[in-house]
């Protein structure tokens, strides 16, 4: 109950510090953020539809894929964090505290990160274009980073042929401060090496193989210094973001498991 109170103020932090962000910093600057907001600041501009409600929009499919994808519990709290985020955009006035666009880009940028770094810890996602990417990454492999750069590539590129290419810059500008924070509050793309220790290695590694699109090394014969019984060693080397799923697999093939994950620097 306490762990689950914990993420649920994560969401809803989430959703505060967004707002902050995008309707006191972006929106003023007329510069775009990345992912799903991006695209419905885009639409927003030609269409008279209120941006909140596009962000809801784009969300819906992307939850129910995850719902299938990613689990239900993940996907509970990401769509408290999508509400939550939805609801402060609709209340939040449009403030703008300063006339100086980078400024406005950074902090921006800042706020985003902070808030989407906060959901990542408490292992759910903020929604939008990391349902995306965490979907992607899991069924090819593909790091979050290239897949990422790919979906805000192709915003940043439509805001510069549609309003020009300063405005495409600051949001560049505004995509990396955020990707740079959130990374700080969550470290995605450093690797981690996990050694299992199982007396049911062919049920955790056929379930590796299945979930996991990395290598793995298996070191069968041995034991317990204590009891003398006989274990097997299985070591592989993913990143931070795929540690929530893959720890849940190794639980659904043997609940006894011993799991030690050290950070890895080369």
């Amino acid at each position: 109950m306490k762990k689950n109170l914990r993420k649920i103020s994560a969401a809803i932090l989430y959703g505060l510090f967004y707002s902050v962000g995008l309707n006191f910093f972006i929106r003023g600057a007329d510069i775009y953020s990345g992912g799903v907001t991006g695209l419905s600041q885009l639409i927003n501009t030609f269409l008279p539809v209120p941006l909140w409600l596009l962000v809801f929009l784009f969300n819906v499919p992307l939850v129910l894929t995850a719902w299938f994808k990613l689990g239900r519990k993940f996907t509970l709290f990401t769509l408290v964090a999508i509400l939550s985020s939805v609801l402060f955009l609709r209340i939040m006035p449009q403030i703008v505290l300063t006339d100086n666009v980078l400024l406005c880009a950074l902090f921006g940028g800042a706020f985003s990160g902070i808030g989407t770094g906060i959901c990542m810890r408490e292992g759910f996602s903020a929604g939008g274009t990391d349902i995306v990417l965490l979907i992607v990454q899991k069924t090819t492999g593909k790091t979050v980073g290239e897949v990422g750069m790919i979906i805000n590539g192709i915003i940043v590129i439509l805001a510069g042929f549609l309003f020009g290419w300063e405005k495409a810059m600051l949001s560049l500008v505004t995509i990396f401060v955020t990707n740079t924070v959130m990374n700080r509050f969550y470290l995605q793309q450093y690797k981690m090496t996990m050694t299992i220790f199982t007396k049911k290695p062919e049920e955790v590694r056929k379930m590796l193989l299945e979930r996991n699109h990395h290598g793995i090394t298996v070191i069968p014969n041995a034991y317990g210094a204590y009891t003398n019984e006989p274990v097997c060693m299985l070591i592989t080397v993913v990143s931070q973001y795929e540690l929530f799923f893959l720890k849940k697999c190794i639980a659904e093939a043997d609940e006894d498991a011993f799991v030690n994950i050290q950070p890895t620097s080369e």
